[in-house]
C-alpha cells in the first residue's frame, strides 16, 4: 500500500479524461500535516495545474486504493482508459472524485470518436471563419483599387479643366488688351457681314458675341478632349464618366 506521507506520483498516465478532456493526467501527493494531504493533478499538454485541493488522509487512502485498482487493471487490458476526473464546477467541495471507468470497448470507441468530432467540427467552423475573411478582405482590396482609379482619373479631368480655364483667361485677356488699343472707326451694328449690311459698321460683331464665340469654342475644346481622356480611362474602371465629364456634356 501506498503511503502518502511522502510526495511523490501516485498515478502517471498518457491516455486520461480530465472534465470530458482527453489528455495525458500526473497525480501526486503531498503531506502537509498528520490529518490532511495535498493532491495535485497536472497533465503534460497543459502547463497549468488542473487540479490543486487538500483532503483528510482517510479520502487520499481511498484514492490511493482506487488508483492501485485501476493499475492492476490496465495491466491486464491495456485498452482500459485512465481514470476520468470529474472537477464539479461553481462547487466549493474541496474533494475530488476519480472513478475508475468500467466502459465497454464500445463505448470507449465512440467516447473517442466524440471528442474527436468536436474538436474537428471546430476546425471546420475555423476554417469556414478565415474563407469568409479572406473574401472580404479581396472584395474590400477590389473596391480600394476601383476607388483609386477613379480619383486618378477625377484628378486627370480635373487638370484639363484647369488648362483650358487658364487658355480661356488668357485668351479674354488678350482680345480684350488689342481691343482697347485699336481705335474704333466705325460703329458696330452687331451684323457680322459689312457687304450685306445697309448702315455703316465695320462688318464686325460686339465683344459680347466674341466672348460667346470663345466660350462655345472652349467648349467644344474642352468635349473632344475630355472625350480622348475618356476613351484612355474607360479600360481602367470599366468606362465610368467622372464628374466633371458630365459637366461638360450638359453644357
Amino acid at each position: 500500500m501506498t503511503s502518502p506521507t511522502e510526495s511523490r506520483v501516485i498515478y502517471e498516465s498518457d491516455l486520461s479524461i480530465f472534465n470530458g478532456r482527453l489528455c495525458s493526467l500526473r497525480i501526486l501527493i503531498h503531506s502537509q500535516t498528520e490529518n490532511r494531504v495535498k493532491i495535485r493533478v497536472t497533465s503534460s499538454s497543459d502547463v497549468s495545474i488542473l487540479l490543486d485541493r487538500t483532503i483528510e488522509f482517510s479520502e487520499c487512502q481511498k484514492l490511493i486504493d482506487i488508483l492501485n485498482g485501476v493499475i492492476k487493471a490496465r495491466a491486464q487490458d491495456p485498452t482500459i482508459l485512465g481514470p476520468r476526473v470529474d472537477q464539479p464546477r461553481n462547487s466549493d467541495i474541496p474533494l475530488i472524485n476519480i472513478p475508475m471507468a468500467q466502459a465497454s470497448p464500445e463505448e470507449r470507441c465512440d467516447h473517442v470518436l466524440q471528442l474527436y468530432l468536436t474538436e474537428k467540427t471546430q476546425h471546420q467552423a475555423q476554417i469556414a471563419k478565415t474563407d469568409e475573411l479572406s473574401k472580404q478582405l479581396q472584395s474590400t482590396v477590389t473596391e480600394y483599387n476601383a476607388l483609386r482609379q477613379r480619383c486618378e482619373f477625377g484628378e486627370k479631368e480635373i487638370n484639363l479643366l484647369r488648362q483650358l480655364t487658364r487658355s480661356n483667361s488668357e485668351n479674354r485677356k488678350r482680345n480684350r488688351d488689342d481691343s482697347d488699343s485699336t481705335p474704333m472707326k466705325k460703329r458696330r451694328c452687331r451684323c457680322g457681314d459689312d457687304e450685306s449690311c445697309g448702315s455703316d459698321c465695320d462688318g464686325e460683331m460686339e465683344e459680347d458675341e466674341e466672348e460667346d464665340d470663345d466660350i462655345s469654342a472652349d467648349v467644344q475644346m474642352f468635349r473632344a478632349a475630355a472625350s480622348q481622356l475618356q476613351m484612355s480611362g474607360r479600360e481602367s474602371h470599366n468606362g465610368e464618366g467622372g464628374f466633371w465629364l458630365k459637366i461638360a456634356q450638359n453644357e
